[in-house]
């Protein structure tokens, strides 16, 4: 039986996370469930967010997932699943700071510290949107939320997934209560190498029975 490996950060909550049980999460579950429609197994890859896309050109895995999010780029590079989970940009603050940013200026200052994850589409919209701001990079994503909560930082712009599961999660956190969303609604996608059509086409068949069956939403309640 033919082995699908699936490169994966695996610090993204709600999608693709290292718990002490294994990995978990919304993308792990359906790649195990698209894996089993097509009679293959899946063995999952580590991966950061600044080489994955490269890691998955290169051939280090054939397909790439974990909380990825559609971009131009992404399309042009790889072979795209379709579109899911829809979401805007939020930023997850301290629950004392709940109102104290009602938007992007209120944020974009020099004496707001601003803790971002690089490689991914939140890095991108912190770089371009909150460029006054104070800025330090921390490669583990996960680790962000709690350096929030204990007041190293003032705030992480990720998605509205994630802020709303570390709100959900820490009584110390919630989502900034900001007038508009950050961002227009964004889709989360799976990549698969651009060689493998044959692959991306039995995944694209796999993902609408999964969808006609029902055991697509099921996937979506349970993690989101």
């Amino acid at each position: 039986m033919r082995t699908i490996a699936v490169g994966i950060p695996g610090d993204y909550r709600p999608f693709a996370m290292r718990e002490a049980q294994g990995l978990c999460g919304l993308d792990v579950d359906l790649l195990r469930a698209l894996a089993r429609e097509i009679g293959c197994g899946v063995r999952f890859v580590e991966t950061d967010w600044p080489s994955q896309l490269a890691a998955l050109e290169r051939g280090d895995f054939d397909v790439a997932a974990g909380g990825v999010t559609r971009t131009e780029e992404r399309a042009r590079r790889a072979l795209l699943l379709p579109d899911y989970a829809p979401f805007t940009k939020a930023a997850i603050v301290r629950r004392a700071d709940l109102d104290r940013f009602p938007d992007v200026e209120a944020m974009n200052r020099p004496e707001v510290r601003v803790i971002r994850n690089p490689g991914g589409t939140n890095e991108s919209w912190v770089c371009a949107h909150l460029p006054r701001a104070s800025h330090e990079v921390d490669p583990m994503n996960a680790r962000i939320p709690d350096r929030i909560a204990a007041g190293e930082g003032d705030l992480m712009v990720t998605d509205l997934w994630e802020a709303r599961w570390y709100a959900a999660h820490d009584a110390r956190l919630a989502v900034a209560r900001t007038a508009e969303p950050l961002s227009e609604t964004l889709f989360k996608v799976v990549m698969v190498r651009l060689e493998l059509r044959g692959l991306h086409a039995a995944l694209r068949e796999a993902w609408h029975a999964l969808e006609a069956e029902g055991r697509f939403a099921r996937i979506l309640r349970h993690r989101l």
